[in-house]
């Protein structure tokens, strides 16, 4: 059986949690009666808080847009009204320092020493390639780039992040897969979610906890890690009473760690595969 390497707990809401570079993982933290965000820094290897209960910008409009380079990328919003988000302000990931802000632009994509904002002005809108740590107009074009990219990044994506799909209807998984899962979760199995890594089939599920007569709850979701040699279940754990969605990824694995989020305020790592 698999036990958790570590656990973090905040006292709110864990609203978003971001694997970056460097083996850390960034994360956004939401007091819902007090509206208030903050942001935290973890190692992912053993879970110690790198900085914690920082805040950038307005305590609530505010919200991670993405990371590259060793750089947090958080935005405002144009009006509390307006969910339009606007501004960017630039933070070190290993310090939690602020390393600069602009409220005038938008987000739109981050790689490596350079982020590419929106602008507008009276000619209308362009894109402008910003350098990551000052700020200040990057490349040799002062006046940026003219067209404007059709989307904007979904945020950093590393090859060795494995992160969930939906399970659209059961034809669409693997029959052998598609018995095991049926064997831990049941029939009635609601918006699964599975990945497989390291000879494992990690599995979420909106059901009853537990099988035949064992359920011990209903209407949660569920966490289960199969070995799929043996279909023995390894690991299970109840994620959240209830499905209360918010924007965190429900769970990923990097490096064979499982990184999910527990009762909206937990993060749970569970190491799939020993280290070396």
């Amino acid at each position: 059986m698999l036990l958790p390497a570590w656990r973090f707990k905040v006292s709110g809401v864990i609203w978003r949690l971001l694997p970056v570079e460097g083996g850390m993982l960034v994360g956004e933290e939401r007091d819902l009666e007090e509206k208030r965000a903050s942001f935290f820094c973890l190692k992912e290897s053993n879970g110690e808080v790198v900085w914690a209960h920082r805040s950038y910008g307005d305590w609530w409009w505010t919200g991670i847009e993405g990371a590259a380079g060793g750089v947090l990328y958080v935005h405002g919003f144009a009006t509390p009204s307006l969910p339009v988000h606007r501004g960017v302000i630039a933070v070190d990931i290993a310090t939690g320092t602020r390393l600069w802000e602009n409220g005038a632009v938008r987000f739109i994509r981050a790689e490596g020493t350079r982020v590419t904002v929106e602008a507008h002005g009276a000619a209308g809108s362009t894109l402008q390639e910003l350098d990551s740590r000052t700020g200040q107009m990057a490349g040799d074009d002062p006046q940026g780039v003219s067209a404007i990219s059709p989307r904007k990044s979904a945020g950093p994506h590393f090859s060795d992040v494995v992160a969930p799909s939906s399970v659209d209807s059961w034809e669409s998984v693997s029959a052998d897969a598609r018995k095991v899962l049926a064997e831990h979760a049941g029939a009635d199995a609601q918006n699964p979610e599975f990945l497989i890594d390291a000879g494992c089939m990690v599995f979420t599920f909106l059901g009853s906890i537990g099988r035949g007569g064992a359920e011990e709850s209903v209407g949660g979701r569920t966490l289960l890690v199969i070995d799929l040699a043996t279909g023995r279940a390894l690991y299970r754990d109840a994620l959240q009473p209830r499905d209360f969605r918010t924007s965190a990824q429900t769970f990923f694995v990097r490096n064979h760690l499982l990184l999910y989020v527990k009762d909206r305020a937990t993060i749970v790592a569970v190491r799939l595969f020993p280290e070396g």
